[in-house]
């Protein structure tokens, strides 16, 4: 059977031009007497919950789990071993195959320790110790010995075999389904390619199908060695396993809140958990030595014999969850800090892979962790889980929402993921309401809203926070609950940002990327009148009291206040292009002119003329986002002829010898005003022995620096009357005074000390 499987793998490789066939046929015994001798299982019922089951690096009908770039099965297996031992209380065994290479990852010896801990005595590993890795010979080659030492160490019952030897094989499984308390492992000394002429032990051959020249010959060769033709049929399995029903489960009765009791939404999971195992008793949950802080330790205490305690190491935890929920034995919820699940990336995306039915849960999200500092606060996990396939993302923002969130998490196909914070917030939905998958929940909405503002978790709380400030004010503006960020209801954020008129914000104790704010955005991004503002945390965190952190990042009521009444205050996003101007007063230039930031509104395109505009500037941005990082404020000097312009010099516009903004032109080089005086100072440039010179940080900045000629032949410093050496031409009449336009309001922060302006010149 083993050279059946060769010729097999030799075969499929050629055909495919791609594989593993020398790997195959390292293995090719193993998995001969394993599926042939050794496990139990219906081969017309590969699903059946009584069979045998396998953990391999490839999907096939019989392999359980995916576990991608080797490494990861061990841990699955685990989960499934700790199922049948623990939960199911069944006679089927679990065998997990594994190279030797793999072995290097941490990960394995996570799983290791587990097996041992618990005494996993249904469960096989079996290390392929062919010598060689992808790329060159491994660490240990074959000294099978140290694998042997090392996995004693662990507290594994292990055996050092031929792994081409067909009796060493089945006498060694034989032994491990006769130790107890003990995991088994068996460690194989194999060939790469064995039985393939000039392959067999050679280096350079992974990942390489053989030659198509040579494969006829080969495929020869190894059947001659077969012997017989009899067909092998496998024992059936011993049919012990229960039945069980993990579908349509529902909430028994309400949660049990009060609008205004304060919750954390972390401890409202443990809650709802524990309460979910009473309604079904197939609910498990596992931990990563987290379960005092996110409150799985509720469910520990009333249903123990579910607990599964999986330490720090939270890729095993990962894995381990994945193997209790195959083949639909469990309901697994697997929680720790969601920081912590980054280290667990690899193996989420894995499960996303293979399709598995699990629940995370993090918790700690974002600065609001506060005290405990930035290694603590996740600000990372939903860019982290957008990503996966058929991945759903509870976000809940009270009590309530958390408990239908892990109800619904129960009933979910695919992977979900909780994210849970650490503050205590206030409960803002009554008990009888009703939550589902992919509908946000309108919180605060009017007719005459001007806004609407997206959150979740806390900055939901912040948002009705800004809400109520606003409403003393007589500004009423809608806000909106996620409730799930994927699936995102798109529909309820473009009619809501419609009616108030395409204004939306949104705030997310979460980096920008991959956050609330890119979701909003991508959703609304075939609809030209909405334009989205996005609030989220930005830089390296740092510890202390929340609610200070939740202001000096950005993501308060305050600065959801400020941007909001700098919204208010603007028009509505301008129209595409129009045939010769657009608000503001702005002349037209492809792709289409935008505004600028208007504050009062009337005062936009008060003085436009073909020299200058108060707050419209001429560029080729898209968004109206653009326009306000481009705008330049023209103001005016009342104690000299020259004019100053505001803080940038990006899209300004010339028009003649008159730059908006107060610089003038002299030659090629754009040259600034100062204040008091009509002296020239080049932007960005520094005075030098034959005039004005440009630095190097501005070479992107400015145009290249005028000729001798152009700047008269004796060189010099310009004078203010423009005599002397280097003289310019004449200052051109100003044709309209320029208006002073009020400062917008700043958020609070550091004070830094203005910067000072440049000294008089004459």
């Amino acid at each position: 059977m083993a050279n059946r499987l060769r010729i097999h793998s030799i075969r499929a490789t050629c055909a495919s031009g791609s594989g593993h066939p020398t790997s195959s046929s390292s293995a090719a015994e193993i998995m001969s007497v394993l599926f042939f001798h050794t496990m139990r299982y219906k081969q017309s019922d590969p699903e059946n919950p009584d069979n045998d089951r396998f953990v391999l690096s490839k999907r096939l009908s019989f392999v359980d789990v995916i576990s991608g770039w080797l490494e990861q099965g061990l841990g699955a297996a685990c989960g499934m071993a700790y199922t049948g031992k623990y939960f199911d209380k069944a006679s089927y065994r679990v065998f997990c195959l594994m190279g030797d290479g793999e072995s290097s990852e941490g990960s394995v010896w996570e799983a290791l320790a587990f097996a041992s801990h618990y005494h996993l005595d249904n469960l096989v590993a079996i290390f392929d110790v062919n010598r060689l890795g992808p790329s060159s010979a491994l660490p240990l080659e074959h000294c099978t010995t140290i694998y042997q030492k090392r996995c004693e160490a662990f507290g594994w019952n292990t055996y050092v075999v031929d792994g081409h030897d067909v009796e060493a094989l089945c006498q060694a499984f034989w032994q491990a389904s006769q130790v107890k308390n003990k995991p088994t492992a068996v460690v194989a000394k194999t060939f790469k390619g064995r039985g393939i002429p000039n392959v067999e032990g050679a280096e350079k051959w992974h990942g390489k199908p053989m030659p198509k020249e040579r494969a006829d010959a080969i495929i020869k060769l190894i059947e001659s060695q077969i012997e017989t033709s009899k067909d092998l049929v496998p024992k059936p399995p011993v049919e012990d396993s229960p039945q069980i029903n993990i579908t349509d489960i529902k909430l028994t009765t309400p949660p049990a809140y009060k609008v205004g009791d304060k919750v954390a939404t972390r401890k409202a999971y443990g809650l709802a958990l524990a309460k979910l195992g009473h309604a079904n008793k197939r609910v498990i949950a596992l931990d990563g030595d987290t379960k005092n802080s996110t409150f799985s330790e509720m469910f520990q205490k009333e249903h123990p014999e579910r607990f599964i305690e999986c330490f720090i190491a939270e890729q095993n935890m990962v894995s381990v969850a994945l193997g209790c929920a195959t083949r639909g034995r469990t309901i697994a919820f697997a929680s720790t800090f969601a920081a912590f699940l980054t280290r667990a990336f690899d193996q989420i995306r894995v499960g996303a892979v293979s399709q598995t039915n699990v629940n995370l849960a993090g918790s700690h999200c974002g600065v609001s962790v506060g005290e405990d500092g930035p290694s603590q606060m996740a600000l990372e996990d939903l860019a982290m889980f957008r990503v996966i396939p058929s991945c759903t993302i509870f976000y809940p923002s009270d009590a309530v929402s958390t408990e239908h969130a892990v109800y619904l998490a129960a009933n979910t196909q695919g992977m979900c993921f909780i994210r849970t914070t650490r503050p205590e917030t206030a409960v803002i939905y009554a008990p009888e309401e009703r939550f589902e998958v992919g509908q946000a929940k309108l919180v605060r909405h009017s007719a005459s809203d001007k806004v609407t503002v997206i959150g979740a978790g806390v900055t939901l709380h912040e948002a009705l926070e800004a809400a109520d400030e606003l409403s003393k004010e007589g500004i009423s503006i809608r806000v909106i609950d996620l409730f799930t960020l994927k699936p995102l209801d798109a529909a309820t954020i473009i009619s809501s940002a419609k009616v108030t008129g395409g204004h939306v914000i949104t705030v997310e104790d979460h980096y920008r990327e991959g956050g609330i704010g890119e979701a909003v955005s991508a959703a609304v991004a075939m609809e030209p009148d909405i334009l989205v503002r996005q609030l989220a945390v930005s830089g390296v965190p740092q510890s202390g009291q929340p609610s200070d952190l939740l202001d000096m990042f950005g993501i308060s009521a305050r600065h959801i206040i400020e941007t909001l009444l700098g919204t208010v205050q603007s028009t509505p996003p301008p129209p595409r292009l129009v045939p010769r101007a657009a608000p503001g007063g702005a002349e037209r230039a492809e792709p289409g002119w935008l505004r600028g930031a208007v504050s009062p509104p009337q005062v936009a395109g008060d003085s436009c003329t073909k020299e200058h505009a108060e707050d419209g500037s001429q560029h080729k941005a898209r968004t109206r986002e653009d326009c306000l990082d481009w705008v330049t404020r023209c103001q005016s000097n009342q104690a000299g002829p020259g004019f100053f312009g505001g803080p940038g010099e990006a899209g300004l516009r010339q028009e003649r010898s008159l730059l908006i903004g107060g610089a003038t032109r002299k030659g090629r080089t754009w040259l600034r005003c100062t204040a008091r005086n009509a002296g020239y100072v080049a932007v960005g440039g520094e005075l030098g022995e034959r005039g004005w010179r440009r630095t190097a940080r501005e070479r992107d900045l400015a145009p290249p620096p005028p000729s001798d000629s152009e700047r008269g032949e004796e060189g010099g410093r310009p004078q203010a009357d423009g005599s002397g050496a280097g003289s310019r031409p004449p200052r051109p009449a100003v044709t309209a005074p320029l208006r002073r336009l009020p400062a917008r309001s700043q958020p609070a922060g550091p004070e830094v000390a203005p910067a000072a302006r440049p000294p008089p010149l004459c």
